[in-house]
């Protein structure tokens, strides 16, 4: 668990960031207290339950996205798509904290790179489609 001062201007705020290490979101969401959670999605392919999530998004929690492994690693990037977009999908797109967790300066990448990424992979998963197939 790590403490995060954030500061919007005008005052500082204390958040508690949790990132488990061998837990799926499912078991995070439900035993733990934070404001953030941190899961590795780009390790292995999460099977994310609405249920878990749901309530994280009842407590106020925000789940953190990292997308350097998807620059790292071609296994990863497929992890992290497969994850991310069914999280966002769950949540609807509220409640996501993109951030880097880049280990080296090439890894970095401006914001609108970071969209872009992330619209563009996430145009291409089955479910985002719409179905046009006649009957």
């Amino acid at each position: 668990m790590s403490v995060i001062l954030v500061f919007n201007g005008k005052q500082t705020q204390q958040r508690t960031l949790i990132s488990p290490l061998s837990l799926s979101p499912a078991d995070v969401c439900g035993h733990f207290d934070a404001d953030i959670v941190s899961i590795d999605l780009g390790a292995r392919a999460f099977k994310i339950k609405n249920g878990p999530v749901n309530l994280a998004l009842s407590r106020g929690m925000v789940f953190e996205i990292r997308y350097s492994p998807a620059i790292r690693d071609q296994a990863a990037r497929k992890n992290l798509f497969v994850s991310a977009a069914a999280l966002i999908k769950i949540t609807k797109g509220k409640n996501i904290l993109l951030s880097s967790d880049a280990q080296a300066v090439l890894e970095l990448r401006a914001p609108a790179d970071v969209i872009n990424m992330f619209v563009f992979a996430l145009t291409f998963m089955p479910f985002s489609l719409p179905d046009t197939t006649p009957c």
